[in-house]
């Protein structure tokens, strides 16, 4: 299986209750068809560069996972015909991006560890 990343905008209209299930949907239908989601991500409510179908808020998921091809087309057709869903994008994620973002996940976690190790050696010092 291959390792594959989508975001999608729902529409900002909606109550919170019915972007919740419409995520969770999306999950199930990748679950269901054979496909693991690895993480999922909700960046919550933001305002779109643009309108898309009269709209000027989206809330936008993103979602982390390993599907078959044949799993990417009934995500996809799900997308297309809900009405809720204003854009969707997925991308494959090669071997070589998941190095790239393994690596960002590690310098990060090493700049946090320093500044926490820092604040205490600080806080140790003022007493």
């Amino acid at each position: 299986m291959r390792r594959y990343e989508t975001t999608y905008i729902i529409d900002g209209a909606l109550e919170q209750e019915k972007i919740d299930e419409l995520a969770k949907r999306v999950t199930e239908l990748i679950n269901k068809a054979g496909g693991k989601v690895i993480e999922e991500k909700h960046w919550g409510k933001r305002r779109l560069a643009y309108e898309i179908k009269k709209r000027q808020y989206g809330y936008y998921v993103v979602l982390n996972h390993e599907s078959p091809t044949p799993v990417l087309a009934s995500v996809e057709k799900f997308f297309k015909l809900n009405q809720s869903i204003l854009r969707f994008l997925t991308i494959l994620l090669t071997p070589q991006v998941l190095k790239l973002i393994a690596n960002d996940e590690e310098l990060k976690r090493k700049a946090e560890e320093k500044a926490l190790e820092l604040s205490q050696s600080m806080n140790k010092s003022e007493k």
